[in-house]
């Protein structure tokens, strides 16, 4: 998905899972790629990571989350988000396309990054790979890091 495309439509306005699933739609592509492609270009802080068997196996941060100090997604850790860690308590088996939301605090997804803002959790049980998709979605005012002046 060309970013001359898909750029104007990720940052028309804050990220929603409904926009993603819109977009997704209007390209014809799975919603993993286009979680991911999005996450790519957003210039509003988010990221999206892959959870199988309790733990985060991959995940992106969007160029808005990087500026914010949010540079990388824990990788080969273990869940901690409560709230992830609930819903895929609910039916572990992961055989169903199911959504679910949460919250939690940005050390449970960003490592060795001092940040105090709260994620908003949109998550999805991709039944074909067995993985749940967290598209992690933070408000942009509460991401502001205040300049320090030496």
């Amino acid at each position: 998905m060309p970013r001359f495309l898909l750029g104007k439509i990720v940052n028309r306005a804050a990220p929603t899972l409904d926009r993603v699933k819109h977009a997704r739609d209007q390209f014809q592509v799975s919603l993993t790629s286009m979680l991911v492609r999005w996450v790519q270009l957003c210039d509003f802080p988010c990221a999206i990571a892959s959870i199988r068997d309790n733990t985060i196996e991959w995940g992106f941060c969007s160029p808005g989350l990087k500026q914010a100090g949010g540079y990388g997604v824990k990788r080969a850790k273990p869940v901690t988000s409560r709230s992830t860690a609930d819903f895929i308590q609910q039916d572990a088996s992961l055989t169903a396309y199911r959504e679910g939301n949460g919250q939690s605090i940005a050390s449970h997804w960003i490592p060795n990054a001092d940040l105090s803002f709260v994620f908003a959790e949109q998550l999805i049980v991709v039944p074909s790979t067995r993985q749940v998709l967290v598209f992690l979605i933070a408000d942009e005012d509460d991401t502001i890091r205040p300049h320090r002046f030496y």
